[in-house]
């Protein structure tokens, strides 16, 4: 596997785990303060569209 793919492999996985945490302890407690959690996910995220862009 090549690094690239290795990169957005490992970026998918941080996504899914982070939206995982989230999702629990939301549920845990509805009011719960999630802009961390939400700011994560979208930096995450946004690194993962910018690397597909870059590469064509």
């Amino acid at each position: 596997m090549d690094i690239k793919t290795e990169v957005l492999k490992s970026l998918c996985e941080m996504i899914r785990k982070c939206a995982a945490d989230f999702a629990e302890k939301i549920e845990k407690d509805p009011n719960y303060d999630s802009w961390q959690e939400i700011a994560l996910i979208k930096e995450l995220s946004d690194a993962l569209y910018n690397i597909r862009l870059s590469c064509g």
